[in-house]
């Protein structure tokens, strides 16, 4: 568990580097799904409350009330124009 936790710090250390950018777009859904225990969630929202001002982080939240011309069915990453990642549902 150490080893896991020394390994997400260093790989939060990006968020800092002033040559990157990063974009985060959440449903408002995301926020409230009970996904792992509370102290995890409470824990995993403290940490996007920490990017909010950033320069190189931009939070977005896609409101309930939004219309959206599609459901959300999966998550993707991209993360430059070579790599994009999507967990599909299968």
């Amino acid at each position: 568990i150490e080893d896991a936790v020394r390994a997400r710090m260093r790989r939060q250390q990006a968020l800092y580097e002033p040559a990157r950018q990063f974009r985060v777009l959440l449903w408002e859904g995301a926020l409230y799904a009970l996904n792992a225990p509370r102290e995890a969630m409470a824990a995993q929202l403290d940490r996007l409350r920490s990017m909010i001002g950033l320069d190189t982080v931009e939070l977005g939240i896609i409101p309930f009330a939004a219309e959206l011309r599609r459901s959300p069915s999966h998550g993707f990453w991209i993360y430059d124009r070579r790599l994009v990642i999507v967990e599909t549902l299968s």
